[in-house]
């Protein structure tokens, strides 16, 4: 997903802006200037989101996911932060999560959090410390989602007003 993000769909637009009839011939694809065809490819060509092998978005966000959450559970159970294998686990950690953010998928977010959340919960048995701290945890927690949409809509107001499209 970084590799074609930063590399392979800058290269294709670039070709596509000098012969964009070449590009579409070798797509084999039939798209007459101004149809739905040729808008639809544009559309693609020029979306930031990476797609990774898939034909989807949302699939790479999906398998980003789960590979979050696995490598999450492996960094958190280093113990010793000195060896070489720490810090490729925190490696792709961060290249897993930039990848996850470049998709732009509200919901793949919203399902790691939930996962990283049942983990700690699994992990820690938490229900017993929320039950007695619920009421220190909800108004922090209200706030900080509250400061999440708040700065998306600084950065992006796109991803949320077009929400409700997908």
């Amino acid at each position: 997903g970084l590799y074609q993000y930063a590399i392979s769909m800058p290269y294709e637009r670039m070709l596509y802006e000098k012969d964009p009839d070449g590009v579409l011939r070798a797509s084999n694809l039939f798209a007459p200037p101004g149809s739905t065809a040729r808008m639809q490819f544009q559309n693609r060509l020029y979306s930031t989101e990476p797609m990774g092998p898939f034909s989807l978005t949302n699939s790479l966000a999906g398998l980003l996911v789960s590979g979050l959450l696995l490598t999450f559970a492996s960094v958190f159970r280093i113990r010793d932060w000195r060896r070489a294998s720490s810090w490729f686990w925190i490696a792709t950690l961060t290249v897993q999560f930039v990848c996850l953010v470049l998709t732009k998928r509200r919901a793949a977010w919203i399902a790691l959090v939930i996962a990283l959340l049942l983990y700690l919960w699994i992990e820690f048995e938490l229900r017993s410390w929320l039950i007695r701290n619920r009421w220190r945890l909800f108004l922090p927690a209200v706030v900080a989602a509250l400061l999440a949409v708040a700065g998306i809509y600084w950065i992006d107001p796109m991803i949320l007003w077009e929400a409700p499209k997908s």
